[in-house]
């Protein structure tokens, strides 16, 4: 059997060489795979942090918001249409409710008696009077309220036009154009809230805020037992959120 030399002169046996090599190469191995475990992990290699658990009615809040953010805006463009009427009546009022212009309340200023009794069933005034000869007195009647009231449409038309440039300049038509946009806005969002089924209270909650904003809370009030039946329902659905005042609350914990 071969021979080891070592220091000394002496020999080794196999045997003994085999299992040192084989601790070393034990040692190496195990050196590395602790190298390995220490080594920080590549992020592509990294676990995903958990997902945070999504709120059941996490698309009815979403709304909630955008419908409350929007009727926001619809009370401040209603405030600066407030602001654009006052300066609209006081350059209005000044002008003497824009002078000569101003309109009498009726335009066709009635039909003479005289033509009225000579009009056959399916006949026209106008036909009528046609078929009579020019100088008859009901003729003669008919084309002087015809031209009356020619020129009270047409002066009519220059004040209405000069109402409509004011309120151009004011701002009141801007401001009346934004405030409907915004009110289709807020309805579209409002009607997309109700279709949405609520699976807990604050679901519920943004549901009453939204029959809120869209003004169907107003139309309840003009039927009692409709009211009593809201105000019921509400109630119980901001009490048991949590959202009433808290003098509300006793007040409904006194009721009960």
């Amino acid at each position: 059997m071969p021979k080891t030399l070592v220091p000394g002169g002496e020999a080794m046996p196999a045997i003994h060489r085999r299992a040192i090599l084989s601790g070393i190469a034990a040692l190496a191995s195990g050196a590395g795979l602790h190298r390995a475990i220490a080594a920080p992990l590549a992020p592509e290699d990294r676990p995903a942090p958990p997902r945070a658990l999504a709120h059941p009615d996490a698309e009815l809040l979403r709304l909630g918001r955008e419908i409350t953010a929007t009727d926001l805006r619809r009370h401040q463009v209603s405030d600066r249409i407030d602001e654009a009427t006052a300066r609209y009546n006081a350059v209005y009022d000044a002008a003497g409710g824009l002078g000569s212009c101003r309109p009498k309340e009726e335009f066709l200023l009635g039909v003479p008696a005289s033509l009225a009794v000579l009009v056959q069933p399916g006949q026209t005034y106008d036909d009528c009077a046609a078929s009579l000869p020019s100088e008859h007195r009901a003729a003669r009647a008919w084309r002087q309220i015809k031209a009356a009231t020619a020129t009270e449409k047409k002066t009519a038309a220059e004040w209405q036009k000069a109402c409509d440039d004011l309120a151009d300049e004011t701002g009141v038509t801007a401001g009346e154009a934004e405030y409907e946009r915004l009110y289709v806005a807020l309805h579209d969002v409002g009607m997309r809230i109700l279709a949405t089924p609520a699976a807990t209270l604050d679901g519920m909650q943004v549901k009453l805020e939204a029959v809120r904003a869209m003004g169907y809370e107003m139309d309840v009030d003009e039927n009692t037992d409709l009211l009593v039946a809201w105000r019921s329902l509400a109630g119980d659905v901001e009490r048991l959120a949590g959202t009433l005042p808290n003098d509300q609350m006793q007040t409904q914990r006194c009721l009960a």
